[in-house]
């Protein structure tokens, strides 16, 4: 009995220890994750461009925010995005204005992302020579709208694409850089 009762305890133990390596072996592996995370965070804010004027960031920020929201084909956040984007401009660049109001206004997710294509034709002029430092990446999807193709800028070199959502998120090239 003394035997059995001896292989019991050292069972146990050996079970024991196994879980109690395992849950320290999960922390050390989150925390390796959470460095390599926090890592990225400063690699991105680190590329993150900066512009010359407060106004032309509060833009491209809300451009950024109707991009994501029809990358995650939320017709309800773009239009959020783009009435942010609409008091941004405040009086000037009234064609990039009234092309935002009008998505803003749009409950159809695709009209959305079509006039979302001539925003971001008329956004050229707004960004080009306006970076104090980084970079704007200006992306193409060749498949949008029937094989016609459309653009985008984005902040980051990874592709999402805002005219397919997760249906083709990751079709399309960076065209342009712009410094």
């Amino acid at each position: 009995m003394k035997k059995l009762t001896t292989i019991i305890g050292v069972c146990t133990l050996a079970v024991a220890m196994s879980f109690t390596s395992c849950k320290e072996a999960k922390k050390e592996g989150a925390k390796q994750e959470n460095d390599a995370k926090d890592e990225s965070s400063k690699k991105e804010m680190a590329m993150k461009a900066t512009f010359k004027s407060s106004e032309t960031a509060a833009v491209f920020q809300h451009y950024i925010h109707l991009k994501t929201a029809l990358t995650n084909s939320d017709a309800t956040e773009a239009k959020s995005g783009a009435a942010m984007l609409v008091t941004a401009l405040g009086e000037s660049n009234e064609e990039v204005k009234v092309l935002a109001a009008s998505i803003a206004e749009e409950n159809d997710l695709e009209g959305q992302r079509k006039l979302f294509s001539n925003l971001t034709e008329k956004m050229q002029t707004i960004l080009s020579g306006a970076l104090a430092s980084g970079e704007i990446y200006k992306q193409f999807c060749p498949m949008a709208f029937n094989n016609t193709g459309g653009y985008w800028f984005s902040n980051s070199k990874e592709i999402k694409n805002p005219y397919y959502g997760a249906k083709m998120l990751k079709c399309g090239t960076i065209k342009e850089t712009l410094q």
